[in-house]
């Protein structure tokens, strides 16, 4: 189960300075950095504004994604060769390096950082 990290109750809200309001949004930032530094998988919110934020902080970079989607590709190549492992990149690649792979992948694709036809590509169930 998902550890899921407490909402940041400091909201801009109207009455507030525009430095106030500001300072609101570092806050539930720094809240959603720590929130994933400790590996709580998401953050609630109380408004749009923070829902920006913590979706910003929470996003798999690209980088690891065409890390991920490469490696699978490549392991599926090797899998139809007969081949139980692959050298990728000077490091072997194997059953387990691909589960690990695709459960990033469901998960960006969770997040909409990954389309549809790519999950159905490797066989991963869309959300």
């Amino acid at each position: 189960i998902p550890a899921i990290a407490e909402m940041t109750l400091n909201y801009p809200t109207r009455e507030k300075t525009d430095e106030q309001k500001q300072a609101a949004l570092d806050e539930c930032r720094r809240d959603a950095e720590l929130a994933a530094h400790y590996g709580f998988a998401g953050k609630w919110t109380g408004i749009p504004a923070q829902t920006a934020i913590v979706l910003d902080v929470f996003a798999i970079p690209q980088e690891r994604i065409d890390t991920a989607l490469k490696e699978m590709e490549l392991f599926l190549q090797a899998e139809a060769e007969g081949k139980g492992a692959v050298m990728i990149d000077g490091k072997m690649a194997d059953r387990a390096t691909d589960r690990i792979n695709r459960a990033l992948i469901k998960l960006a694709g969770e997040r909409g950082q990954v389309d549809a036809a790519t999950l159905k590509k490797f066989n991963i169930p869309v959300a």
